[in-house]
């Protein structure tokens, strides 16, 4: 199902066209209506890979069924979007995830109709990248998944860290965000996400 592998588990799982609709996250909408607005779907690798059948009010489906239709519904709700399923492995470095958000935001993924990165979602354990602040203290943050242009973070490479960058002082993320977390870990947790699914 994997139909690109950028580097280690991470990869593209291209979601089909929908007909685009009127939506309630205008932030989200491209530069133009020339532009199709990428939402990259970053979902932990165990949950694609679990075949489970989950019950839910009466019927039932496995995670990634789920997910793509949650995808799907994303893609009605955002006008001249289209979501891509992000395969990403948990132990996956978050600076190679940052990399390829970024040329998402710049370079589109190469197809013929112009597109540019507009959203970025989490679901389940998604490595989220630790920023070092100048005070020593350190927190998990998604501005490096989000932020491109003028960075709050840059990574750097002798320290292996994200670390303030001095120049910005009004920091504006780029993109939008969303992270998707069930309260419990294990079966009751996938349990949760199934029926999150299902309702959203």
């Amino acid at each position: 199902l994997v139909t690109v592998m950028l580097f280690n588990q991470l990869g593209f799982l291209p979601m089909a066209h929908a007909a685009p609709l009127s939506g309630e996250a205008a932030a989200a909408e491209s530069d133009n209506a020339k532009t199709l607005g990428l939402i990259a779907i970053l979902v932990e690798s165990d949950l694609l890979n679990d075949k489970t059948q989950y019950r839910t009010q009466g019927s039932s489906a496995t995670l990634t069924e789920g997910i793509f239709a949650l995808a799907q519904n994303m893609q009605g709700r955002v006008p001249h979007s289209l979501p891509m399923v992000i395969e990403v492995d948990s132990k996956e470095s978050p600076f190679k995830i940052a990399s390829v958000l970024e040329k998402l935001y710049f370079e589109g993924n190469n197809a013929k109709e112009n597109n540019k990165l507009v959203g970025v979602v989490a679901i389940g354990n998604v490595p989220i990248p630790v920023v070092y602040e100048d005070d020593g203290s350190t927190h998990p943050s998604v501005y490096p998944y989000t932020d491109f242009y003028q960075k709050r973070y840059i990574y750097n490479h002798a320290t292996g860290h994200y670390e303030p960058n001095g120049k910005v002082t009004a920091p504006n993320p780029d993109v939008w965000h969303g992270v998707i977390v069930p309260p419990d870990k294990g079966p009751k947790g996938r349990q949760q996400l199934a029926d999150y699914f299902y309702k959203n």
